[in-house]
């Protein structure tokens, strides 16, 4: 049986706020298999980038990887010394940002910032040349040119293209892409990501892909993790996300989505709660309309559902009560959450 690219288990990631802590990633697991694309959603602050940053050790002051292990090609990432893990990451595990003018050094060109994550044995011819097919690779116009730049004289569509040139210098195995589109018109987006789409196929990577859009989520994920509050509600296969979701979560994603048997988007009401005092039992029942008095005072296991729903083993669902819930369908034919 093939061994899995990645093996995340039971992480734990918090962050220190004064005398209380954050509980960001809650014992979170999940794997990735080579060529996948595993996809983390969800609302905003649910934990999905601090997963991405804990894989690539990014973690840093006032925030901690507290428990778990990271099991990359079979090493644990986690016992690995500083030195070791800056020679994995940017060639073997590399990462997108969300925002490239937060991300990239302003006053250093494009060149060195991607020479900076290229085989140190190279020429400077070599690495000259490298950097002018990576940026001619992602579609920037006249890169003989334009790697001498700085960030600020790219258009945001360029500056998310520089991006990507720089995380795919390394060759790596294993491609983060955090949000790549955010704060980019709809029309750059999708060229976006059909390019990360299109040189992932090419240079042969698994792929976790953070994004809010179900849609994007529709047409490049293999698998996907729905998270909130640190933890994961539901994790499946993106067929089985649309078709027959099994967590409330899950449906209130969904039916504030524009669908053709919807006649109005149905949000979810409420907030999600402060990781810093989270609720004691399932951190959704507050707005969850099929709670019921053990959601409030249990946590729920997130366990793998038997039969034709869990084929293969990959669909589980982090709910005490899943197995009274309807499909997809039904739930939205009867006027979806009211929560």
């Amino acid at each position: 049986m093939e061994r899995p690219l990645l093996e995340v288990k039971d992480l734990s990631t918090c962050f220190f706020s004064g005398d209380k802590i954050v509980r960001a990633v809650n014992r979170v697991s999940f794997e990735v298999m080579k060529g996948e694309t595993f996809g983390l959603v969800g609302e905003s602050g649910c934990g999905k980038t601090a997963v991405c940053r804990s894989i690539s050790r990014l973690i840093r002051p006032p925030g901690k990887i507290s428990g778990g292990s990271i099991r990359y090609n079979g090493t644990d990432l986690l016992s690995l010394g500083e030195e070791a893990m800056r020679k994995k990451r940017g060639r073997e595990i590399s990462m997108i940002f969300q925002e490239p003018m937060t991300a990239l050094n302003p006053v250093i060109p494009i060149r060195v910032q991607i020479a900076e994550t290229l085989d140190p044995a190279l020429s400077r011819a070599e690495k000259r040349n490298r950097s002018v097919e990576l940026l001619r690779m992602v579609g920037i116009p006249n890169p003989e040119k334009r790697m001498n730049e700085y960030i600020h004289q790219f258009s945001g569509g360029m500056r998310q293209r520089a991006m990507i040139a720089i995380a795919l210098a390394g060759r790596p195995k294993l491609l983060l892409a955090d949000e790549p589109t955010t704060a980019l018109d709809v029309t750059i987006q999708n060229q976006i990501m059909q390019l990360i789409g299109n040189l992932k196929e090419q240079l042969g990577m698994s792929m976790i892909l953070v994004t809010h859009d179900l849609g994007v989520v529709s047409q490049m994920c293999d698998f996907v993790a729905v998270m909130y509050a640190g933890h994961i509600m539901e994790f499946c296969g993106v067929v089985t996300l649309f078709a027959s979701p099994r967590h409330p979560y899950t449906y209130g994603l969904l039916s504030s989505m524009p669908q053709k048997t919807l006649k109005r988007l149905e949000p979810i009401s409420g907030a999600p709660p402060n990781l810093a005092d989270p609720p004691p039992g399932c951190p959704f029942a507050p707005r969850c309309k099929f709670k019921e008095g053990r959601c409030e005072e249990e946590l729920p296991a997130l366990a793998p559902l038997s039969g034709e729903e869990g084929a293969q083993g990959r669909h589980s669902v982090r709910c005490h009560f899943h197995e009274k819930l309807s499909g997809l369908e039904g739930f939205l034919d009867a006027g979806g959450p009211s929560v």
